[in-house]
């Protein structure tokens, strides 16, 4: 079976990113960051091949030549730009039932406010599955979207973030995002706690 997805190229005050649209849907699929754009291309066509061997699927990665993806790559610079957006349209192509699990609980962390890996893992009723939640941020396909730089280790570090942990602490700053050290750790401001 063959499965079309658009790519484009996005540039922002945060860097250069890559993003690809099921071309069906018309939804985001895949978003990735970082300095040089063969790289971005390199990366995303090797993810796509191993997910189309894995799922027995042939993805075909088609560039926007036009400008059909006027809007999502509007969408993407405004992220990269620091501003906030309103809802995104995603979804997911693959990942494990647990990682989609991780992938959902990140996407309620709102803006401006972070969270810990051992918060994630017993929000999903797995509490001491932090480390395999760690694993699952850095396998998101859609950094930006579904916003794994807003979780952090339960010591206050930074953790960890697959586009770079420069690039993390950018886009903490770039959200507002005010760290508080408490005894137990990280806290996020007023309001953005959840248990």
């Amino acid at each position: 079976m063959d499965h079309t997805l658009t790519y484009t190229f996005a540039e922002g005050s945060l860097g250069c990113c890559i993003l690809a649209v099921d071309e069906r849907t018309n939804n985001f699929v895949y978003v990735n960051l970082r300095k040089d754009t063969t790289e971005l291309l390199d990366r995303m066509a090797k993810t796509f091949a191993i997910q189309s061997r894995r799922l027995k699927i042939h993805y075909i990665l088609k560039e926007d030549l036009g400008n059909k993806l006027i809007h999502q790559k509007a969408t993407i610079e405004s992220l990269l730009d620091g501003k906030k957006v309103k809802k995104v349209d995603f979804q997911y192509l693959y990942g494990t039932e647990f990682q989609r699990k991780v992938w959902d609980e990140l996407n309620k962390v709102p803006w401006g406010c972070t969270t810990t890996y051992q918060r994630v893992a017993k929000n999903i009723g797995t509490p001491h599955s932090y480390r395999a939640v760690a694993n699952a941020c850095g396998a998101n396909p859609l950094p930006l979207i579904i916003p794994c730089h807003r979780v952090l280790a339960s010591n206050g570090t930074l953790g960890g973030f697959a586009c770079g942990l420069d690039l993390k602490q950018q886009l903490l700053a770039s959200e507002e995002t005010f760290l508080k050290k408490s005894s137990s750790g990280v806290t996020s401001p007023s309001g953005c706690e959840r248990e």
